[in-house]
């Protein structure tokens, strides 16, 4: 069946419009694009849930140093720069540092934060390996199994206990070498 010009121009027409219904639905529907920490710490502490208290105090006095100490930092780097190298370098170098200021703050006081958490983490999982008896739990050898693993930096696996055999033997035959070389007599009947 053939149609005529007009039924075919209505036809793509409507499909045309369809097709950008579509693409304008599917562009509703995608996900935000993903902000970074110093992004969502700022709309945590500017949002209004946090506005009229004490924390919105604080993040706003935060947020309003961490700019102007930015903004500082950016015109200390150009000042400096300004008698060594162009003026648009200079400016370059101030405006690189203005925005670089706020991410070192983020890094530093990510880690800061997210150190502890991370610690006690590390410290669940390496328990939840070793399987500890409840009585190594109760006595505290458990705990002090579990700090010298992770600061030796073993793993509870069968390569992880053939470094700590090795270890071991290396610290028996230092021990044996120290009570060879030494003068000192132990008695063996005493009873104290």
């Amino acid at each position: 069946m053939a149609l005529s010009e007009q039924e075919e121009f209505e036809l793509l027409s409507l499909e045309r419009e369809k097709a950008a219904g579509v693409s304008a639905s599917a562009q509703e529907v995608s996900p935000p694009a993903k902000k970074g920490f110093l992004e969502n710490f700022k709309t945590a502490l500017t949002s209004s849930r946090l506005a009229g208290g004490p924390m919105g105090m604080l993040g706003r006095e935060l947020l309003s140093s961490q700019e102007q100490f930015s903004k500082a930092a950016g015109g200390a780097a150009t000042d400096v720069l300004a008698t060594h190298v162009p003026p648009e370098v200079a400016g370059f170098a101030g405006a690189a540092t203005e925005i670089a200021v706020p991410t070192v703050i983020g890094a530093v006081a990510g880690r800061a934060l997210a150190q502890p958490p991370a610690q006690a983490m590390g410290e669940r999982l390496m328990r939840s390996a070793l399987k500890p008896s409840s009585k190594d739990l109760v006595s505290g050898d458990a705990a002090k199994a579990v700090q010298t693993m992770l600061d030796e930096g073993v793993n509870v696996t069968a390569g992880g206990a053939a470094a700590l055999r090795a270890k071991i033997s290396a610290l028996h035959g230092e021990v044996a070498k120290k009570i060879a070389a030494s003068p000192e007599m132990v008695d063996k009947l005493c009873k104290n």
